[in-house]
C-alpha cells in the first residue's frame, strides 16, 4: 500500500489541476484557430473579403460572449475544467461556405477542425504531462 504525505497530496492534485487547464484552454484556442485559418494560409476557411471570419461568435457558459475574428482567444483564456464554450459564424452564408452550393465548393472548415478534436486534445495532453511534472 502506497503512502503519502499531505505535501505530496498537494502538489499532485495541483500538478493535476494544471494539466487540466492547460489542455482545456489550449486545445479550445486550436479548434478555433484550426478553422478560422485561411486557406491562403493553409487552411480551410475561405477569405475574400474577412467578413466571415470576423461573425465568429463565442461564448463561455452562459457569460463571456465575445465576437470577431480572434474572440476565441480570450475566451480560451478564460476556461477551466469543466466549462463549455460555443462558437459559430454568422453571415447569412456560412452553411454555403461550410458545405457548398452551386456558387462555391465545400470548405468544410468547421467540420474539418471539430473532427480533429481528438487528435488536437491528445497533443495538447502530451505536452501538459511534460510541462508540468
Amino acid at each position: 500500500m502506497a503512502k503519502y504525505k499531505f505535501g505530496d497530496l498537494r502538489a499532485w492534485t495541483r500538478k493535476v489541476g494544471q494539466r487540466a487547464t492547460h489542455v482545456v484552454q489550449r486545445s479550445t484556442h486550436d479548434v478555433f484557430e484550426d478553422a478560422q485559418t485561411p486557406q491562403d494560409k493553409g487552411g480551410r476557411m475561405p477569405v475574400k473579403t474577412g467578413r466571415l471570419r470576423n461573425s465568429l461568435s463565442v461564448r463561455l457558459g452562459g457569460g463571456l460572449k465575445l465576437k470577431g475574428a480572434t474572440s476565441y482567444q480570450a475566451v480560451a483564456a478564460a476556461m477551466q475544467p469543466g466549462d463549455v464554450v460555443a462558437g459559430g459564424w454568422w453571415t447569412g452564408y456560412e452553411r454555403a461556405a461550410e458545405y457548398g452550393d452551386s456558387l462555391r465548393p465545400p470548405a468544410m472548415f468547421r467540420e474539418t477542425a471539430a473532427g480533429r478534436w481528438l487528435g488536437i486534445v491528445a497533443r495538447n495532453t502530451a505536452e501538459a504531462k511534460r510541462r508540468f511534472r
